[in-house]
């Protein structure tokens, strides 16, 4: 059977044979992961993740006047929406009338850094809380489903992005909460030590209440209270609040995330 595996930083992704045959969630609840989700639960048409903030503004440049009146530039660099961009990185800001039906180009300090070091997998999907039951639910689907697998798959591949290099307590958090959630639908499936210790740690809190608490108290989630952004904490802790797969689909020219259609 399927190994789940845990990495807890987007660096530590080795674009090796196993990882093409590997379905990846990738989970950046602090913020990409639930603003991904959010902004195609509000009707964004599609999201180009773009790692380097350099290259996602010569995107933008090299589009034509008509495409640019449907496109957003968005994302942060230390939290903070860069000079000329047209919305940041806060889940807030992603309401339906900015976004529908609209292509964002995103780039963040370290989500769309893990998407990219895990673009060659099998199959990418992006999860945090706010989505983390419709995720797990469309995984095993798939993994149920053999004539959907172009390669055969070895392992579930959890890739949290951590913050700047370092692991972040509210991304292997929502790690846990996804193993505990995948393990009770399909219990055959045999977690590595990584993958049982955010397990444990998720595990130890008593309450949804306990939980969230903690998650306002991780040093990142303090650090963008800080910059004036503590409600988006709240959003992010909001268990399922969102009903959409984004899911990485890998066009000619650029890796489009998308809402999942139903497989």
């Amino acid at each position: 059977m399927l190994t789940i595996e845990t990495v807890l930083t987007a660096q530590e992704v080795r674009n090796d044979h196993a990882l093409r045959h590997s379905l990846v969630l990738v989970i950046d609840v602090l913020r990409a992961t639930t603003t991904m989700a959010t902004a195609l639960q509000n009707g964004a048409h599609r999201i180009i993740p773009i790692g380097n903030l350099d290259a996602a503004r010569e995107l933008v440049w090299g589009i034509s006047h008509d495409e640019r009146k449907a496109t957003l530039l968005c994302g942060e660099r230390g939290g903070i929406k860069p000079d000329g961009f047209d919305l940041g990185n806060s889940p807030l800001e992603y309401t339906r009338e900015k976004v529908h039906p609209k292509t964002l180009i995103l780039t963040t300090t370290n989500g769309t850094q893990a998407l990219e070091r895990s673009r060659h997998a099998a199959l990418q999907l992006c999860v945090s809380f706010v989505n983390l039951r419709a995720v797990v639910d469309y995984a095993l689907q798939y993994i149920r489903t053999p004539k959907l697998h172009s390669t055969p798959l070895q392992r579930i591949l959890i890739v949290c992005a951590g913050t700047e290099g370092a692991p972040s307590l509210e991304d292997t958090l929502c790690a846990g909460a996804c193993i505990d959630a995948l393990l009770a639908d399909e219990p055959s499936l045999r977690p590595d030590e990584t993958s049982f210790s955010a397990f444990k740690q998720y595990a130890s809190f008593s309450s949804e209440a306990a939980l969230r608490h903690a998650l306002h108290q991780t040093p990142h989630a303090l650090y963008l209270t800080s910059l004036g952004f503590a409600a988006d904490i709240a959003v992010a802790a909001e268990r399922d609040s969102v009903r959409v797969v984004p899911r990485v689909f890998h066009d000619e020219e650029f890796d489009v995330v998308r809402a999942a259609l139903p497989l």
